[in-house]
């Protein structure tokens, strides 16, 4: 009897003694459950940052492609309205000196000269659209851009001086030995 007694005081010490050493065991538990889960939200969150970011970055990366392709056409614009602006002047002009021959012919030469002027510049712009789309660094397209713009604006300058010397010079020769004789132009010996 009194072995009995003892042996259940041993069990009842011993499951108490593994019940103390239990919740200290489930108080880690917990910890770990909740530190990962504060880990996954912490990750979520990242994940969310870094989405966003992609996103304002790829709308910056377009909004940047379509401001380079309205540059390019706007120049392309306003070089053929030069372009047109210079004929209109030329045939104004050759009018006002009553050279029917030396009209026909130079209204022919300005309609060669500004097909030949526009279509590359059509091709260039069309490169550098292209270019732009396919680009890693929409700043650098943006600038090289603007360069090649500024290159094809004095690239037609030049070709707009070098058009009215040729008109001046043309419209000389026409008059002062052209096949109906002399209009009284200016350098004419009659």
């Amino acid at each position: 009897m009194i072995a009995t007694v003892a042996t259940v005081a041993m069990v009842a010490m011993i499951a108490m003694v593994a019940m103390v050493a239990m919740v200290p065991m489930v108080a880690v538990v917990a910890l770990v459950a909740l530190i990962c889960l504060v880990s996954m939200v912490a990750m979520v969150a990242t994940i969310a940052r870094v989405a966003l970011v992609a996103m304002v970055a790829m709308f910056a990366m377009v909004a940047i492609i379509a401001m380079v392709d309205i540059v390019a056409l706007v120049a392309l614009v306003a070089m053929v309205a030069m372009v047109a602006l210079v004929a209109l002047v030329t045939m104004v002009a050759l009018v006002a000196m009553d050279s029917m021959v030396a009209m026909v012919t130079m209204v022919n030469m300005v309609a060669m000269v500004a097909m030949f002027a526009i279509m590359p510049m059509v091709a260039l712009f069309a490169l550098v659209a292209l270019v732009s789309m396919a680009a890693m660094a929409p700043t650098v397209v943006m600038l090289a851009t603007v360069a090649l713009v500024a290159m094809v604006a004095l690239v037609a300058l030049v070709a707009m001086v070098a058009l009215v010397v040729m008109v001046a010079l043309l419209a000389m020769l026409l008059c002062c030995h052209g096949c109906h004789g002399c209009y009284g132009c200016y350098g004419c010996d009659g």
